[in-house]
């Protein structure tokens, strides 16, 4: 009964053209603002992202662990799963 959310933005979702100058202008935008983000270390963006996912998520979200990648995510997903 439990649902997962996966985020997944990589090579298969970005085909959207050559110097498409709609994406290259966000892009551009976002990287004056914020310019890396990793697992690693929280954010201010990132902790008011699960903070949002919590209270839009039904039920009792209390924790929220953000990956890589896809298949990280997904293993991760598993391996919680079997505890």
């Amino acid at each position: 009964g439990k649902e997962y959310l996966d985020f997944f933005a990589g090579i298969l979702t970005v085909g959207v053209g050559h110097a498409n100058a709609e994406v290259n202008a966000a892009a551009s935008a976002q990287m004056e603002r914020f310019g890396h983000t990793a697992c690693l270390y929280p954010s201010e963006p990132v902790v008011t992202l699960a903070e949002k996912l919590a209270e839009i998520t039904p039920g009792r979200l209390e924790q929220t662990y953000f990956t890589t990648s896809g298949t990280e995510a997904d293993e991760t997903a598993v391996m919680l799963a079997q505890v």
